[in-house]
């Protein structure tokens, strides 16, 4: 695992999968305190490596959550491929145990087409849960190194 802090902005990568340089796949998570710039980051991110953005930022989940959201604008959303932005409704149910599951399977997909997917979001304790997951279940399909 690879950690860059630029300005307030942490970007870490985490090999995924396979031992080999090409059988890699990256997830690249940014993280950092609301309005500092991780939309942008991610995007460039995305632009740079040719793939999608999965948001991890519980209240950008909401459509109807349009004001002290942060959410990207239209034209950041037509900049990149953005996953998990307005896809509930405030009366669905959905807690990090979701994210979660939902989430795996995306980036699961995602892998399927890209090296390289980029997560973003402030809700850490998502980002926690859905990353430590890959990462054991990354070491877990390893061989053995005995």
């Amino acid at each position: 695992m690879t950690t860059i802090i630029t300005g307030r902005v942490h970007i870490t990568m985490m090999i995924i999968d396979g031992m080999t340089s090409t059988n890699h796949k990256h997830l690249v998570v940014v993280v950092g305190p609301t309005a500092i710039g991780k939309t942008a980051m991610a995007i460039r991110l995305a632009q740079h490596f040719h793939t999608e953005i999965i948001s991890a930022d519980s209240r950008q989940f909401y459509r109807e959550l349009k004001i002290g959201v942060a959410a990207p604008s239209v034209e950041e959303l037509a900049a990149a491929p953005h996953h998990f932005i307005g896809h509930l409704s405030i009366y669905d149910y959905y807690n990090a145990a979701c994210f979660e599951k939902d989430a795996l399977q995306k980036i699961q997909s995602l892998f399927e087409k890209h090296n390289i997917v980029v997560m973003t979001g402030g809700w850490y304790g998502i980002l926690v849960a859905s990353t430590f997951r890959l990462l054991i279940l990354s070491m877990m399909s390893m061989p053995s190194l005995t």
